[in-house]
């Protein structure tokens, strides 16, 4: 999916989680509402810092490029490194470490281990940080090419193995299903479940 997608995916899933909490009678104050939907948003484009052209590799510049560049070669060596016999040769390092549910996992600890060092009523942000990275990978696991969500567990032989959807229900990253179909409910989603969060 593209950047703009991922980001507002993020947001929604933060409210979703928001609105299942204040079902079971736990409703998250504003704040933590807002703050929470942002850093989903910001840990659902993260991903992507494996590719120099994408929005979260352009957010700061030469800067955020270049880190985006070394994070590519990294993931594509730890993919030759790793690659059982039946994976497919690595063109490149998108769509692979970054998009696994233990890099998911890893932001989550970082961001709550780091955060909390600085201010520890703020650990919980680790949450919504591996929330969006793991939403991120799920969005892409709909469109064509799959994601190795599972990643380092072998899955029929392969470590690498792309999880997605039915390949009937597959969508192109920045086509017409994307635009059309998955942005809008995106968007109807999180604003039912803003509106049951604040209504709960």
């Amino acid at each position: 999916m593209l950047g703009r997608s991922h980001a507002l995916s993020g947001a929604a899933a933060w409210l979703a989680v928001c609105a299942a909490s204040t079902a079971v009678g736990h409703r998250p104050g504003p704040l933590a509402i807002v703050v929470g939907a942002g850093v989903t948003a910001a840990g659902a484009l993260l991903p992507d810092i494996d590719h120099p052209r994408s929005l979260v590799a352009g957010s700061l510049g030469p800067v955020s490029r270049l880190l985006a560049e070394g994070v590519d070669r990294a993931a594509e060596a730890i993919y030759t490194a790793t690659a059982s016999p039946v994976d497919l040769p690595a063109r490149g390092g998108h769509r692979k470490v970054t998009h696994t549910a233990l890099f998911a996992v890893l932001v989550g600890l970082l961001v709550a281990a780091g955060v909390g060092w600085l201010a520890p009523p703020w650990a919980w942000l680790g949450l919504p940080a591996g929330l969006g990275c793991l939403v991120h990978c799920l969005g892409d696991a709909a469109t064509h090419a799959g994601v190795p969500l599972a990643w380092p567990i072998p899955i029929a032989g392969q470590r690498w193995y792309r999880i997605g959807t039915p390949r009937a229900l597959r969508f192109a990253t920045g086509g017409t299903v994307e635009g059309w179909l998955v942005v809008p409910l995106l968007i109807i989603g999180g604003a039912v479940a803003g509106w049951a969060t604040l209504a709960g």
